[in-house]
């Protein structure tokens, strides 16, 4: 199940690169989003269960520091520059553009923290946006800029700058640095110490620094605490402390005119003899110069930004924090914790526990106003005790609270947990820990990882089933604690790498860069992540990083397609899939022989798209613009500036557009600012992939807001294309880290044969989900002779047409009986007039439209035509009539077999013939009498014997939310049906012989199963059958649904159906059968079943019913769970018939010969997929 998180409405500063380690011609105005269906899709179950997240901050003292090293550079040989970016991470970088804290306001919309922009009122407080005061005229506005591109190895190659009292920008170069003083300090004893004061010049703004160093061999521990503002200092009175484990302390600091600088030695430990030495810099002369292209008030606005809301580790955590945690929305549960008590001290008890009181703890309104508000308000004081403070919440998660939406509700046992620990420091303050020893074996005892390790393998929740949603990282099913680390600049001594050691440093030995591993290992130990980050926007990466890994979910809503129906070396079925969150896509051919399917593909469209020498960024990628195709560029856009970003972060069209198509040299991952791919193939997840024989290809819709061209033999696009009809602002977001999901080419499509197209291959597709209307594509030869502009034959998707919807079913392309070949559209849902269309684009031989034809069948509110099927019924190639359902359960029948497009038209209409009103052959009914939707297409077959036709179709639909099924949902029952059409309207159900499931029970595999009522044939005078599919009161398939076509292969129509309880808990994927019955009777086949269950072909295989299998002398297996959540549309090759699930995963039965009679029809529904 995946969790939506709300769109984001604002970009900032920092958000940038906030998503590396933890997802005319093209339309200038913004495309209506349906109201039908959502932007996430169903099959992932968002929106449903979200999970938690205890975000963990540490709130030691050290985190009010203004001082973080660059980690892995050398010191300065003559004095460290503590303000220059190059030696302390958290100084002014001109080259950044800073913002004020991201919070809300008090409706919980986003916002920034108000004031401490200008430099007479900044923020001085070194944790919170309280205390003002200037920064003009002292010290508090010096920095450092390398004046030029030697290394920075001496203070001299720096300039200093200053904001003096007028608020102009001073800037004077380092000339020199002085020795001031030296001292020469003999051994002490334990808790002696020795002081010493000099004085420093008054050249404004200087820098110092203060060495202490140990004379020969050392032993002992001494400390250094140093004041310049007329106090002496102490060990609880200083400015700046130096207390490491050893004698060898540093001190740098800024000063502002001539100041006494004192120095406290503190000996911790008894200290042999040590050396002190003062060392500050000398200026030139200053001048009125800004250290970047900015503006002197543009400069001063952006110091005083970075002075209240950047400028400590605190600080630094909020911003991150406050970054990444503003785009979430009522998709996460989201509580807050510190590692110690406001005082100091450990906490005991979680402070901000997930707010199930509260809106069932959504991350919305007061939930999230109380969040920032905490967070915000945070101060530092104390030690380090990570190890108690991962353990509380470990804790708190074997509690039933965090597991439900609130008192007297129900735990949902797929309900994620996670930790997001960060820390500016080792591990320590709690004295006499224990998590049970050496947890993790690795030789080291009770140390973070062992916490971490502890509660990831632990069931949490013993009472609850194993339902927690695995990822390709984490596969633990159970309640457990996922922890995601950050270490603010710290780091370990082993290089953070994408591969983890095998042999980890022990923590416990001393207090040191060992325990910064340590926190690597616990996210390792958790399934998690673990990044180093110095600055608000590598704290920000790393928490939308863990954000965004949290809820990643591999799925799929398309069906499988197959190179063939004959069994042969080199069949292979095609499946299509996505990664929810991460929002990337994937297509996998698997082999099928007679041993089954393969487990290992033969290649992966995301393998391919990933390889460099197959040059996916280069490969032609056209559009639509001012009439024609194009390539796809800033000159062939309608609004090239829709594509650029000026907001954080920013990007140019050019570049933008360059990502879109797959270049990926600007992801975070690589040095850039734009949002991560796993691979640059969007995720798809309703189109499904149509292989065409003749062209050697394959083609898929993505939501990258392509369809791409796919050789069908290497896996490598060849070609993608851009439909005018795509929403170019959210196409543009596609580059932003905190892109929140959008439909754009997610349609079906057909491509004609050479024979039905006029000797060209002829694609026609719909935006599905992604808007309304379809285009055309030339494909002939495409995999020797390319894809250019000229490829390009119309597209509709841009053009207004109140009768056009989004068309979410399978267009087709044939050839009419005037000669001309026929793209045939029913109009989908949401068309502006809501009714149910059917058009007929009329095709010259080149491709382009000649006409178009409407069948408006005058039926609205809230309707649309679903995916048609044609039928050739004399058999000269040629469609003549066509079928197709609509939402309000009517089915369609248009007769299309005169040469005159104008003698074409609905079979059946209240009077004068095509001039009235037209009336359905059908209109399916539940048992109240309530019209049923037909959302799929029907299936045509020609009975052997009595040449009657047969339309078979079911009935159902998944398009929004609301027809999931809750566990407080009344579901209306659905229904299979086979219909005789014998040229004339069936209006009665008393017409139809009703059909029955007769025995539930399990396989000889274990698996739920039925078996529908034995064989008999139609009583005289019926028009057809229909079976009732689960009811309200069948708990274990209620709300089942038929949503895509059957596939009918001699007497058998394979047909699967649905349960889409996503929102029901934890059933988070839904469930379904696939089914196969007699088309012709409605029943099970005449001798046994048409499913080979236990592999000794003769489909001989009884349902079992509480242990005992009928005696009627029936039960045979018709229908099956195969275990892959909702199936989707069968497909047969050989004697396999498979499916694709909603789970991503392939399943499939052998079928047997039973009613498998052959025989030479004299009609054929016309069929391109070979």
């Amino acid at each position: 199940m995946t969790i939506s998180a709300t769109p984001r409405m604002r970009s900032g500063a920092l958000a940038a690169a906030v998503a590396a380690i933890l997802l005319g011609g093209v339309q200038s105005s913004p495309v209506q989003a349906a109201s039908s269906f959502p932007d996430y899709p169903l099959q992932s179950g968002a929106g449903t269960v979200p999970p938690n997240i205890l975000f963990m901050l540490d709130n030691s003292g050290s985190m009010a520091d203004s001082f973080m090293p660059v980690p892995g550079l050398a010191a300065m040989t003559d004095v460290s520059l503590a303000s220059a970016k190059a030696f302390n991470s958290l100084a002014y970088d001109p080259s950044v553009t800073y913002s004020p804290w991201d919070t809300t306001d008090t409706s919980g919309s986003a916002t920034t923290v108000p004031g401490g922009t200008t430099y007479g009122a900044v923020y001085l407080d070194d944790t919170q946006a309280t205390t003002t005061g200037s920064i003009g005229g002292n010290a508090r506005s010096v920095f450092y800029v390398l004046r030029n591109t030697s290394a920075p190895a001496t203070a001299t190659s720096y300039d200093r700058y200053r904001i003096d009292s007028s608020g102009t920008v001073q800037k004077a170069s380092v000339t020199s640095v002085n020795t001031d003083g030296t001292l020469s300090i003999a051994a002490m004893a334990q808790g002696a110490y020795t002081d010493y004061s000099v004085s420093l010049p008054g050249n404004t703004g200087s820098s110092a620094s203060v060495y202490l160093t140990p004379v020969g061999t050392w032993s002992g521990d001494a400390d250094m605490y140093v004041t310049w503002n007329g106090s002496t200092p102490t060990t609880s009175n200083y400015q700046c402390v130096s207390a490491g484990d050893t004698a060898t302390e540093k001190c740098d600091l800024n000063y502002y005119g001539a100041v006494t600088l004192k120095v406290r030695v503190y000996a911790y430990s008894a200290t042999q003899a040590l050396q002190l030495q003062v060392k500050s810099t000398r200026f030139g002369t200053e001048t009125a110069a800004v250290p970047s292209t900015r503006s002197n008030a543009n400069e001063v606005t952006n110091i005083a930004t970075w002075y209240s809301f950047h400028r400590t580790r605190m600080k630094v955590a909020k911003a991150g924090a406050s970054r990444a945690f503003i785009g979430l929305g009522s998709g996460f549960r989201v509580g807050y914790d510190t590692i110690n008590a406001d005082n100091g001290t450990p906490n005991t008890t979680m402070r901000y526990p997930i707010p199930v009181g509260t809106n069932s703890a959504r991350f919305e309104g007061a939930n999230k106003v109380a969040w920032f508000t905490r967070l915000q308000a945070q101060s530092a004081g104390g030690g380090t005790p990570l190890r108690s403070a991962l353990k509380r919440a470990g804790v708190y998660y074997q509690t039933a609270e965090p597991w439900t939406d609130g008192t007297g509700t129900a735990e949902q046992a797929c309900r994620a947990s996670y930790t997001l620990l960060s820390t500016d420091g080792f591990w320590n303050s709690d004295s006499g820990f224990s998590i049970g020893g050496d947890i993790d074996g690795d030789g080291a005892a009770d140390t973070l990882a062992d916490v971490a390790k502890y509660f990831w393998q632990t069931d949490l929740r013993t009472s609850l089933d194993n339902l927690v949603p695995t990822t390709t990282k984490d596969t633990a099913n159970w309640q457990h604690m996922g922890l995601f680390g950050v270490s603010i600049g710290q780091q370990g001594t082993l290089p953070v790498t994408s591969t983890p050691p095998t042999t980890w440093p022990n923590p416990t030995l001393i207090e040191d860069a060992r325990r910064i591993d340590d926190l690597w290992h616990a996210s390792v130990n958790a399934r998690g992540a673990f990044i180093v980050a110095s600055q608000a926007d590598e704290y920000a990466k790393a928490l939308k990083s863990a954000l965004d890994n949290i809820k990643e979910q591999v799925a799929s809503g398309s069906n499988l397609t197959a190179n063939g129906n004959s069994l042969n070396s080199g069949s292979q079925i095609f499946q299509a899939m996505f990664t929810s969150r991460l929002w990337s896509g994937d297509i996998k051919a698997f082999d099928i022989s007679a041993g089954g399917i393969a487990v290992t593909p033969d290649w992966s469209l995301a393998t391919q798209a990933n390889d460099p020498s197959t040059n996916f960024a280069s490969r032609p990628v056209m559009t639509w613009y001012n009439g024609a195709g194009a390539t796809f560029d800033t000159t062939h856009v309608a609004t090239p500036s829709q594509f650029a970003r000026t907001g954080t972060p920013a990007v140019t069209a050019a570049d933008n557009i360059a990502y879109i198509k797959g270049n990926r040299s600007l992801e975070i991952q690589n040095g850039g600012t734009l949002r991560d791919r796993r691979s640059p193939v969007g995720d798809i997840v309703n189109s499904s992939p149509f292989y065409q024989r003749e062209t050697g290809m394959m083609f898929i819709g993505a939501n990258d807001g392509m369809l791409h061209g796919v050789d069908s033999d290497t896996g490598n696009v060849l070609f993608s294309y851009v439909p005018a009809g795509i929403d170019v602002p959210s196409l543009a977001s596609l580059s932003d880290p905190y892109y929140y999901h959008h439909f754009f080419v997610d349609g079906q499509m057909d491509v004609s044969t050479l024979a039905q197209g006029s000797n060209r291959n002829i694609l026609v597709s719909g935006l599905g989900r992604g808007g309304k209307g379809v285009f055309a594509l030339d494909v002939t030869g495409v995999k020797t002779n390319g894809f250019l502009a000229s490829n390009v034959l119309w597209d509709k998707t841009g053009v207004a047409d109140n009768d056009m919807g989004y068309v979410l079913g399978q267009p087709l392309v044939r050839l009419g009986n005037n000669g001309s070949s026929l793209a045939i559209v029913g109009n989908g849902v949401e068309s502006t007039n809501g009714k149910a269309v059917l058009y007929i684009y009329v095709l010259s031989s080149t491709g382009a439209i000649t006409s178009t034809l409407k069948f408006d069948t005058l039926i609205a509110g809230g309707n649309g035509m679903s995916e048609p099927r044609a039928a050739d019924t004399d058999g000269n190639g040629t469609v003549d009539t066509i079928y197709a359902g609509d939402l309000k359960g009517n089915l369609w029948k248009i007769d299309v077999s005169n040469s005159s497009t104008s003698r074409w038209g609905f079979a059946f209409a209240s009077s004068n013939g095509n001039n009235g009103t037209p009336l359905p052959m059908f209109t399916a009914l539940d048992p109240s009498g309530v019209a049923q939707p037909i959302t799929g297409a029907v299936a045509l077959a020609r009975e052997p014997g009595s040449a009657r036709i047969f339309v078979n179709f079911g009935t159902g639909k998944l398009l929004s939310q609301s027809d999931v099924v809750t566990q407080s949902s009344v579901e209306q029952t659905q229904t299979l049906y086979g219909l005789i059409d014998e040229g004339n309207r069936i209006t009665s159900y008393t017409d139809l012989q009703q059909r029955s499931i007769a025995y539930v029970g399990v396989d000889s595999a274990g698996r739920t199963a039925r078996s529908f009522e034995a064989y008999s044939v139609l009583p005289s005078g019926k028009r057809g059958w229909y079976l009732n599919l689960a009811t309200n009161a069948q708990s274990y398939a209620r709300g089942e649904r038929v949503v895509t076509a059957p596939l009918i292969r001699g007497r058998a129509t394979w047909v699967s159906s649905i349960i889409p309880n996503l929102a029901e808990g934890c059933a988070n994927t839904g469930k379904g059968f696939l089914n196969v019955l007699d088309v012709f009777t409605g029943t099970n086949p005449e001798t046994g079943s048409f499913i080979d269950v236990n592999g000794n072909g003769h489909g001989d295989d009884k349902i079992s019913v509480s242990g005992t299998q009928p005696s009627d002398g029936n039960g045979f297996v018709s229908s099956i769970d195969l275990g892959v959540a909702m199936p989707g549309q069968p497909v047969q090759i050989g004697d396999t018939v498979a499916v694709g699930g909603s789970n991503a995963r392939t399943g499939s039965v052998r079928k047997t010969g039973s009613g498998d009679r052959p025989q030479r029809l004299n009609w054929r529904e016309i069929i391109n997929r070979q």
